[in-house]
């Protein structure tokens, strides 16, 4: 294993996984738009691509949660087998620096969510 609980098959994975979930929300939500197109709704019936698109998607969120955790949780994992047990404060140190880490993105998200949706800044 790598150094800082490092594992590289997890990256290839992680990669397919994201790739997964981009491409069924293009195609779910392609196939929302244009809904009333008949070649469209007959091709991703029929195309096998299109099939794994649409329902490989789900799957893959569950997967990358689980490895998300999983990968969360070694280093703090790691540290009890390597020092004494973890403090309290340890624990807190650890979750506020992951929150530290995903809370920018996710307050970029909410903002141009608000922006999109508020009947306010809709044209």
């Amino acid at each position: 294993m790598a150094s800082s609980a490092h594992l590289a098959p997890f990256d290839f994975l992680r990669v397919w996984l994201c790739l997964a979930v981009i491409a069924h929300h293009t195609i779910s939500c392609m196939l929302a738009v244009r809904a009333d197109e008949q070649w469209l709704t007959d091709a991703s019936n029929e195309s096998p691509f299109l099939i794994f698109c649409e329902r490989g998607g789900r799957p893959a969120v569950d997967v990358f949660f689980l490895m998300s955790g999983f990968l969360t949780a070694l280093p703090a994992l790691q540290a009890g087998v390597e020092q004494p047990p973890a403090s309290p404060m340890f624990v807190l140190r650890q979750i506020l620096a992951r929150w530290m880490r995903f809370w920018p993105l996710h307050a970029v998200v909410v903002f141009l969510g608000v922006q999109r949706r508020d009947p306010l800044f809709v044209r």
